[in-house]
């Protein structure tokens, strides 16, 4: 079965532009499994050619994003991660933009969400906390 982005290449001849800022991508990065789907698009698993180390490619497709606001929001919250380098938070590789997506390529982080994870927890220790 085929991936989400794998799919995306059947439908090159729609987004031209798309496809060839897609093609590049899949030059450095090999694919792996969808997963997620988000509101606006997709989590997709890969692995950089060159170093080997495994990242997510977070595809926003803009077509999905109804309210200009959300989009500037959107963009807010990814050039804000983009300043931020901690080592306790996910590193932000690079973005690539284009007429219909964004692709965000973060370090991959095997685990469940921190939200989830709070949600269903009721009380930390000192340790818990940490």
């Amino acid at each position: 079965m085929l991936s989400t982005l794998a799919n995306t290449i059947i439908h090159c001849s729609l987004y031209h532009e798309f496809c060839s800022t897609f093609s590049k991508l899949l030059g450095f990065y090999s694919l792996g499994e969808t997963l997620r789907k988000t509101m606006y698009g997709y989590v997709q698993l890969a692995t950089n050619r060159e170093t080997g180390e495994i990242v997510t490619i977070n595809v926003v497709e803009k077509i999905k994003v109804k309210n200009k606001k959300h989009l500037a929001l959107i963009m807010s919250k990814i050039n804000k991660q983009k300043m931020v380098e901690h080592p306790n938070l996910i590193k932000l590789f690079e973005t690539v933009q284009t007429k219909y997506s964004i692709f965000v390529i973060m370090e991959y982080f095997k685990g469940e969400e921190l939200l989830k994870f709070l949600s269903q927890s009721r009380k930390f220790d000192e340790h818990g906390a940490q």
